[in-house]
């Protein structure tokens, strides 16, 4: 799982007199609230953790049942420093095993979850990588109010977030920069820590639009965004239907029961996994998931997590469907195919319908399951693994 960090402790009240900026009403909801919907809706995120001060723990968490958020949002109390913050939040989630953090400023309402996508990808690949633009202006370095130097603009990036890194490097890079008791006025981002331990961090090419509102200026431009996004009717509508892609294989194996689909099928052999290595259920699940743009089953129920140890995972479809309507959607139908050698599967497809019907509180037309053979090719031709693979169809509900 990735994660996303918000450090929004900051007491930032410039805009909005007694208001932290963070805080103050634009287009409907507070700017935080924006900014923790792109993360919500990135594919790649499977969770956040917002780190306010703690008097403001309370009244922010009873406002977010009101925006349906599909991911697990975590609020944790800030720290002095920037840094204090981030590492309160690091230890918070560190029970979710992330495998990349991406820390987004809480004033960042304009980014785009493609962006978020991309900057983790590059992290995955280098370690550590960040949101940036390439300076179109002459920068001059200036001493006592007299130039000294003039700047190779072609070398010079407008540093932005998410900065995203693998999980333990930021942690490191945090609990250092409290070692040494680095000034918060010196420590202005989170790749000035990784920098600092020699550690690359990759640019990824960011957008004008992702502006930081921090003065009155960017407020009249934050709004005038918002307008134009609520004036685009094709990019910013939701759409009326969803489709998602889910498999699953699992090897077979002796002492394990053999469960598809919530049925339990007799067979000399099951399946081997965490959970109850339902492979039906997990690709239904990972294409609910898909559909909705929630990512994948190992984010949510990761295989590492000791809670989910030889769980049902009719459980599994059951949250994700929860998830999907949160966001406004119902499953419309779904399509699914086990590939097996043995055993037949036609004489359980009727129960195994049945059972997917009951947990998710569809009518039989709305499942189709279907069986087939792999013609003895690879491990699942010989009988040594079974393969499934699912389709989802969300329909937009609450329009």
């Amino acid at each position: 799982m990735n994660i996303a960090i918000i450090p929004a402790a900051g007491s930032g009240k410039r805009l909005g007199g007694q208001i932290a900026k963070q805080f103050l009403t634009v287009a409907g909801a507070p700017i935080l609230i924006h900014t923790l919907q792109r993360f919500d809706e990135c594919a790649d995120i499977g969770a956040i953790v917002v780190a306010l001060q703690e008097s403001n723990i309370e009244a922010f968490g009873a406002q977010l049942p009101a925006y349906q958020f599909a991911k697990p949002i975590r609020l944790v109390a800030g720290g002095a420093e920037r840094s204090d913050s981030i590492l309160n939040a690091l230890e918070a989630a560190r029970e979710w095993q992330p495998a990349l953090v991406a820390v987004h400023d809480a004033v960042r309402p304009f980014v785009t979850p493609a962006q978020i996508s991309a900057v983790l990808a590059k992290a995955a690949e280098v370690g550590a990588a960040i949101l940036a633009q390439a300076s179109t202006d002459t920068i001059k370095e200036v001493e006592n109010g007299l130039i000294v130097a003039t700047l190779d603009r072609r070398r010079i990036y407008r540093a932005q977030t998410p900065q995203a890194f693998r999980y333990e490097l930021l942690m490191k890079a945090n609990k250092q920069a409290r070692a040494v008791n680095l000034s918060s006025a010196f420590a202005t981002d989170d790749a000035l820590l990784a920098e600092r331990l020699g550690h690359p961090v990759a640019i990824v090419e960011g957008s004008p639009n992702n502006i930081k509102i921090t003065t009155q200026e960017d407020l009249a431009v934050a709004e005038k965004l918002f307008e134009q996004m609520e004036q685009s009717p094709i990019s910013h509508l939701p759409s009326p239907i969803r489709v998602g892609l889910g498999n699953d294989i699992h090897r077979l194996v002796e002492g394990r029961k053999l469960i598809l689909g919530g049925v339990e099928i007799p067979f000399e052999k099951g399946l081997l996994g965490h959970s109850d290595a339902d492979a039906l259920s997990h690709a239904i699940t990972d294409a609910i998931l898909g559909a909705a743009g929630l990512g994948d089953i190992g984010q949510h129920f990761s295989d590492k997590d000791p809670r989910w140890k030889d769980a049902d995972s009719l459980l599994f479809l059951r949250e994700a469907q929860a998830m999907v309507q949160a966001r406004g959607y119902a499953i419309g139908n779904i399509d699914a195919t086990i590939i097996a050698e043995k055993p037949k599967m036609m004489p359980h497809m009727a129960a195994m319908r049945a059972q997917l019907c009951a947990t998710l509180n569809l009518d039989e037309a709305q499942i189709n399951l279907k069986a087939k053979t792999n013609e003895k090719l690879d491990a699942v031709g010989r009988g040594e693994a079974i393969a499934t693979h699912s389709v989802v169809l969300l329909n937009r509900i609450n329009l």
